[in-house]
């Protein structure tokens, strides 16, 4: 029975890519037709490596130097396409994907030997494009000691991997590139990865970078052996984008669904609209010095442990929602901007300017917005990390001025400050005051 394929494919030495409709037989050989005759013109070559290099997928044969030789056949006549036809490939040695190689093997399972730390490697000594599509490494036992990847990416630049699968391996998808390497500008989709101890892992070595990727979809499931689906590892990590990932627990040793903490450099990521679920601690661990990262949830089971310098943390039931509701506070300096846009009740964000000792903080704010209602009435407001209202406009313009100490957010009116002092008196005084009863006491109070 014939079946037909859609791949995206690239003229070799362009930049473009093109959609084409590829028909194979049952063997999963090319039919010649006009989709084809006009794939001949941005394709080099097809080829199948079963038929060509008598690849087995049985399972039981080694079939590295027939899977090998494809891409590399492929890539000596300018790129291409791998065909894999489905079935299980026994592989003795790393795979070295190839620049302008487009590997179709979709229905194939590689099962890497024991001894083969890497199964699949993308990029090392040259910049690689092209792209993988439906492939799974599966590993028959899971070592967590041992340092073995499924798909090692460290050397691409508009890559696109797709519906691959990487199971029992220490790192499912490993993005390390050395210092003269990079990973930018690739794409991921619905690429799942499975009782890895760490499903991604992101570790460039500077001034390598990983940098403006995007991955969609996908599934990082947690199994008995994971400890984090996603790790954020080292610097320059930055300006990538996770969207619609779907990260489960699936087992109480898992800690977080996501941990950054490669340190300054490790900036301004986003986790938009993914699913977190059943952590025994919490989804986000987020290190102090990692800035202007970006959450935005849409379902979750636990909360963030500690935010980062710039973390912007959103979710659609409870806003941006106070930092120490959702942990204390550390001595580090963090920072948190954002622009709230929400039809929730609260949203909430706080600024911290940095522990001062013995648990208060400097300049402390927050910022609450609250759909009209007829309790408050509050429209928007400034608050302290402790719930406090400091300052807030209601509905029909009027000022609310919260607790106010002579040295801590006084009512500034020209050069007049009025605050209350410590007696729950109004004072007021032409210039700053120097102390709690300093100033006059504003006409007679009770």
């Amino acid at each position: 029975m014939a079946t037909t394929e859609t791949l995206a494919l690239k003229k070799a030495g362009d930049d473009e890519y093109f959609d084409h409709e590829i028909h194979l037989n049952e063997n999963w050989e090319k039919i010649d037709n006009a989709h084809t005759a006009h794939l001949a013109e941005t394709v080099t070559e097809i080829i199948n490596v079963k038929t060509t290099y008598g690849a087995k997928g049985d399972g039981i044969t080694d079939d590295i130097t027939a899977i090998q030789n494809s891409v590399d056949d492929v890539y000596s006549k300018g790129g291409g396409i791998v065909f894999i036809p489905p079935g299980i490939y026994r592989i003795s040695d790393t795979i070295n994907h190839k620049s302008k190689v487009h590997v179709l093997a979709y229905g194939v399972t590689l099962v890497p030997d024991p001894s083969i730390l890497i199964a699949y490697q993308i990029g090392d000594d040259s910049m690689i494009s092209g792209s993988v599509k439906g492939l799974s490494i599966e590993r028959t036992l899971f070592d967590g000691t041992t340092e073995n990847v499924g798909f090692r990416v460290c050397n691409t630049t508009n890559f696109t991997m797709e519906d691959c699968l990487a199971r029992n391996n220490k790192y499912g998808y490993l993005f390390d590139p050395d210092t003269s390497q990079m990973v930018a500008y690739s794409q991921f989709f619905n690429c799942d990865s499975i009782n890895n101890k760490y499903n991604v892992k992101v570790n460039p070595v500077s001034p390598g970078y990983v940098n403006e990727n995007l991955f969609i979809g996908g599934r990082y499931h947690g199994g008995e052996n994971t400890d984090t689906d996603v790790w954020l590892a080292s610097s320059p990590t930055n300006n990538n984008k996770w969207i619609g990932i779907s990260m489960e627990q699936g087992a109480a040793t898992k800690t977080q669904a996501v941990l950054i903490d490669g340190g300054l450099g490790c900036d301004y990521n986003v986790f938009e609209w993914c699913r977190t679920e059943g952590y025994a601690s919490t989804p986000y661990v987020i290190g102090a010095n990692c800035r202007g990262n970006i959450i935005f949830e849409s379902y979750e089971t636990a909360g963030v442990s500690d935010l980062g310098a710039g973390t912007i943390y959103y979710n659609p039931s409870q806003g941006l929602v106070r930092n120490n509701d959702r942990a204390s506070l550390t001595a580090t300096a963090k920072y948190i901007r954002n622009v709230i846009h929400s039809n929730n009740d609260i949203d909430k964000f706080v600024h911290v300017i940095g522990d001062i000792g013995n648990g208060t903080y400097s300049n402390v704010l927050g910022l609450k917005v609250r759909k009209r209602d007829t309790v408050s009435r509050l429209v928007k407001g400034v608050y302290s990390v402790d719930g406090t209202e400091l300052f807030g406009v209601n509905s029909w313009g009027g000022v609310i001025v919260g607790t106010s100490q002579y040295d801590r957010q006084p009512l500034k009116l020209g050069d007049y400050h009025l605050w209350v002092d410590s007696g729950g008196l109004l004072r007021i005084k032409n210039g700053v005051p120097t102390s709690d009863i300093d100033g006059t006491i504003v006409g007679t109070q009770a």
